[in-house]
């Protein structure tokens, strides 16, 4: 995976300690975090450093692959793709700062990673994961060809401290190409989440 990613609109450059204020001060939002399997609500910053060192640690052991995501050098979210074990699936996570969403910057997000994962990693199946009360989440996985494979879960979230109903859904990456939100076969794309106990994020659209 490359260090930097771009897109039309975005910049995807890697996650660093620098970004534990950043990222402590939209995580723990509540509207954030309860979507989050491994987030609290008022994350402090000593806590969301502690949060990035763990993941850069995954990231230095190919387990993880972390992004900020950012528009006009403003960073509007975070999105990963990491694996529980080094035999286990690859899996997405993401999530944007509240004033961000709706704007379409996470669809072009994970049509970035998803096909640097598979230029890069030789990645085949993606599998992803997100409770069922996040509807917008679940839209956006389905546009970008996912499809369910388990649906009554129930997973912990840090952000609600107990647990909720959870979705996994699966990508299966066929002939060089992922579907667009048309349900097309999108194979010309700039560049190229299961929930996140281990990993970065949960999903927010």
């Amino acid at each position: 995976m490359r260090q930097i990613l771009t897109t039309d609109r975005l910049t995807l450059r890697p996650l660093t300690l620098d970004d534990a204020a950043w990222f402590a001060g939209y995580a723990g939002k509540p509207e954030v975090a309860r979507m989050t399997g491994s987030v609290t609500t008022n994350i402090t910053e000593m806590e969301a450093e502690f949060w990035i060192m763990r993941n850069l640690s995954r990231r230095e052991r190919g387990l993880a692959y972390i992004y900020v995501i950012e528009h006009d050098s403003v960073s509007v979210g975070m999105i990963d793709l990491f694996k529980r074990t080094e035999d286990s699936a690859l899996e997405i996570g993401y999530s944007l700062v509240p004033e961000y969403w709706g704007l379409g910057y996470m669809y072009e997000a994970c049509e970035a990673i998803i096909s640097e994962a598979r230029d890069t990693l030789g990645a085949t199946r993606i599998i992803a994961g997100v409770f069922a009360d996040n509807p917008a989440s679940l839209r956006l996985l389905t546009k970008l060809g996912f499809t369910a494979a388990r649906t009554h879960e129930q997973w912990f979230s840090m952000g609600r401290m107990e647990k909720a109903k959870g979705v996994t859904l699966t990508l299966e990456i066929e002939d060089d190409a992922i579907v667009n939100e048309w349900g097309q076969k999108d194979d010309g794309l700039s560049i190229p989440s299961r929930h996140m106990e281990s990993s970065a994020l949960k999903h927010y659209a």
